[in-house]
């Protein structure tokens, strides 16, 4: 795999190589952006690094309208994002929603707190209205999908993302969901009640959260963790078990992946994967993963698929 832009190893470690515009440099006092990816691995550092540049590209836009506000002539380029990954979609959805909810907020307290009490109850029911055709599709013909919301939020980001990217895709289901969660929310907001957290997906997630790179996701490792933790004092019998099913997890799904992006093709993909393991694939393709078992099986013929009333851990 080719070295990616922007990538710097120190030791075993990787870091942020991001150099800074000319322009830019006296505002930030140095010409390189040298920050910690939190990762020795390769690949994972690549993912980190696309968002990386994404994130800075903004940052350097921003200080750069900051200085077109006295010279109008000074145009900023947008980054163009075509990949990333689920963790890093999941953070920009994070902050699509923590920065909607607060500017409701905001509105609430600057104008909306001092309207009559039938002008609140009115805006209320508009909001409830707007997120209920929003969940629904109350226009057949134009369901919502997320698609306008990103578009305006990549816009403010100054990120160009075209809407066939990979990237794209796999951000629209999150914004969608996330501007459903920002809808409902409002309704609390208005009518100043306690907000309530209705996607799990957004649980701890506020307009005065701390930043969304700091908030972390409940991962596929985690999953596997507690149910090791909670077989702890089990028999041997019982955590043996458990191993396979964790060894498909993390090689199908991949151990960092959150659990609130998994799709529905991921879990399609999960259990093809699974009915087409061979019969005591662990000790009869010693050192292969269960994708290269089950290639390895059928160059050799090896048709031996376990019965559906089997229990999966006792054939692996």
């Amino acid at each position: 795999m080719p070295r990616q832009q922007g990538l710097l190893q120190r030791g075993s470690r990787w870091f942020s190589n991001i150099k800074v515009p000319k322009d830019l440099v006296p505002a930030f006092g140095k010409q390189k952006i040298c920050e910690a990816l939190g990762t020795s691995d390769y690949r994972e550092a690549c993912r980190k690094i696309a968002f990386e540049r994404a994130r800075w590209a903004a940052t350097f836009d921003t200080e750069r309208k900051k200085a077109a506000r006295h010279c109008p002539q000074q145009r900023a380029e947008k980054v163009i994002l075509t990949t990333l990954s689920k963790a890093e979609a999941f953070e920009l959805a994070s902050r699509y929603l923590a920065a909607r909810e607060g500017e409701m907020r905001g509105w609430m307290m600057s104008k909306g707190r001092f309207l009559p009490d039938h002008e609140k109850r009115e805006v209320a029911d508009s909001v409830e209205y707007d997120a209920a055709a929003y969940e629904e599709g109350f226009d057949d013909h134009q369901l919502p999908d997320g698609t306008d919301e990103l578009k305006r939020f990549l816009e403010g980001q100054q990120i160009n993302c075209p809407v066939t990217s990979p990237a794209f895709r796999a951000l629209r289901p999150l914004i969608f969901e996330a501007h459903l969660e920002y809808l409902q929310r409002s309704g609390d907001i208005v009518s100043q009640n306690t907000v309530k957290e209705r996607n799990p997906i957004f649980r701890g997630i506020h307009s005065h959260s701390p930043l969304a790179e700091e908030v972390k996701g409940y991962t596929v490792d985690d999953l596997i963790k507690g149910r090791d933790k909670a077989v702890s004092g089990g028999s041997l019998k019982s955590k043996i078990a458990a191993y396979p099913a964790a060894r498909l997890l993390r090689e199908v799904l991949g151990k960092n992946t959150l659990l609130s992006s998994i799709s529905r093709e991921d879990v399609e993909r999960l259990f093809e994967v699974m009915e087409n393991i061979p019969v005591n694939a662990a000790q009869r393709y010693r050192g292969m993963t269960y994708k290269q078992a089950i290639k390895a099986a059928a160059k050799c013929g090896d048709t031996r698929k376990p019965h559906t009333n089997t229990n999966w851990a006792t054939y692996t």
